[in-house]
């Protein structure tokens, strides 16, 4: 019986609809929480905590299966900070959950979604579907399109996307793009998801997580109450379209133009996301990791003898030492293809006590250059991609721990032709919206214990 598993979740949202509230309450009123609030979250942490370890067993027990099967692993440690943050439960409380709604590293729009795509709208290729909406304007409406359409006349409608061929599109940007396959992705069931982040910006205090010390003591004795500063991540749903277009010869008379056009939608799909969550200004669009608007982002001085629009073993040395050490093992480099001459005959320079010659060094390269076309570079690997800056410029060279950014995204994709748009040229335009968002889950730098300063975004000033 699953009665033990509805009441269990019926007890957490109510818990966490309470302590959603005091939050809510101390915003409106541009407060801090009181100290007996805070007392009151803890407790109501712990309980969360508590009863989401009692649904994990509950549902290993219904299922048979390992309680390990529903435990995100890459999202245990928020549990404990995110519990009171008001995160939605599943629209069925009956049905069992594996995993934490937010997916590290997802490989497909089933692990983002936790489903299957819904429907495919009738047709049975997406090809079929790009068919359809190309004579739409024509004369020749095809009635599959009827439930998909945004306006009254079908001729200048644009039209959703049906979720299998949604899914086939945003699947190649999964598995092509550089950031959507490492970082947290989130889906998004409204315009606005809040998902759960720490404050952790200066350990040279001794504290770490906004108020947590160590505190040694003996038998008997009492410590005093400590608390983990929390914060939300706003992730806001904007739009992003992407356009090609195509004489109206090719499309009239080319039978393959629907391949064309797929794998034009497709490669846009992944770059233009990549290139938002990198450099997106944060205005109206994502939040990137390189834009000087991330105020995580660390910019490292360049070496003395680095030369213009070049790189160093120096300058890999000091972007990895501003890595925060508990992200380096998990840590990708992401350089620009102009770059691999000098990775390549990257070696360790030895100068005379002045610095002004070359005395010595080393013949063994610093970088290893793999089969694949990627590399490694002080032990963690190396991507190349044209979406990075020029070569010389800041925002060339990152070293970057891609699960401590925050992406959501809609199910909903939209397609719309025009006639009008290329009226002159005689071609005609698609445009195909998705909306999401991306945010660093860090708010800003780490002090550390030593007063050095890390973070898990990490570039190079410009070389120019």
């Amino acid at each position: 019986m699953q009665n033990k598993l509805v009441a269990l979740r019926q007890r957490e949202a109510t818990l966490r609809k309470g302590a959603r509230a005091v939050l809510d309450a101390a915003e409106r009123d541009g407060r801090d929480l009181t100290d007996a609030e805070l007392a009151n979250q803890t407790k109501t942490l712990k309980a969360l905590d508590e009863i989401h370890r009692q649904v994990i067993a509950e549902e290993a027990r219904i299922t048979g299966e390992p309680e390990e099967a529903f435990i995100d692993d890459n999202m245990v440690a928020a549990v404990a900070a995110g519990a009171s943050l008001g995160l939605t439960l599943p629209e069925n409380p009956s049905a069992p959950r594996r995993k934490m709604h937010g997916r590290v590293g997802a490989k497909s729009w089933a692990e983002i979604f936790g489903a299957a795509p819904r429907s495919n709208g009738g047709f049975t290729s997406f090809e079929e579907y790009l068919r359809a909406i190309r004579y739409s304007g024509q004369g020749v409406f095809d009635p599959r399109l009827s439930m998909g359409h945004t306006e009254a006349d079908p001729s200048q409608a644009g039209f959703m996307v049906p979720e299998q061929w949604a899914a086939f599109v945003l699947n190649y940007a999964l598995e092509n793009a550089i950031c959507m396959s490492r970082c947290q992705i989130w889906p998004m069931s409204g315009e606005v998801l809040k998902v759960p982040g720490v404050r952790d910006e200066d350990h040279s205090a001794g504290s770490l997580f906004g108020g947590i010390t160590e505190v040694w003591y003996d038998e008997l004795d009492t410590i005093d109450e400590q608390n983990m500063e929390t914060r939300l991540v706003q992730l806001s749903a904007h739009k992003l379209g992407m356009l090609a277009n195509a004489s109206s010869e090719l499309v009239e008379d080319g039978p393959q133009f629907e391949n064309v056009l797929t794998a034009n939608l497709q490669a846009a799909a992944a770059f233009f996301t990549d290139r938002a969550f990198l450099f997106g200004s944060g205005v109206g669009r994502c939040q990137g990791m390189l834009d000087s608007g991330n105020n995580a982002l660390i910019v490292v001085n360049k070496n003395a003898n680095t030369p213009t629009g070049g790189f160093t073993f120096a300058d890999a040395c000091a972007m990895f030492g501003a890595m925060a050490p508990a992200c380096r093992q998990r840590a990708t480099w992401v350089f620009t293809d102009a770059l691999i001459p000098a990775l390549s005959q990257m070696q360790l320079v030895v100068t005379n006590k002045a610095g002004t010659e070359n005395v010595g060094g080393s013949a063994t390269p610093m970088f290893q250059m793999n089969a694949d076309g990627t590399g490694t570079l002080l032990g963690r690997p190396a991507l190349f991609t044209e979406k990075m800056k020029a070569a010389g410029q800041q925002g060339d060279a990152a070293f970057i721990c891609f699960d401590q950014y925050a992406i959501g995204i809609r199910r909903e994709m939209q397609l719309r032709r025009s006639l009008d748009a290329g009226f002159k040229e005689d071609s005609i335009w698609w445009r195909l919206t998705t909306r999401l968002d991306g945010q660093p889950t860090w708010e800003n730098k780490l002090k550390l214990l030593n007063s050095n300063y890390v973070s898990p975004f990490v570039t190079l000033q410009a070389r120019t």
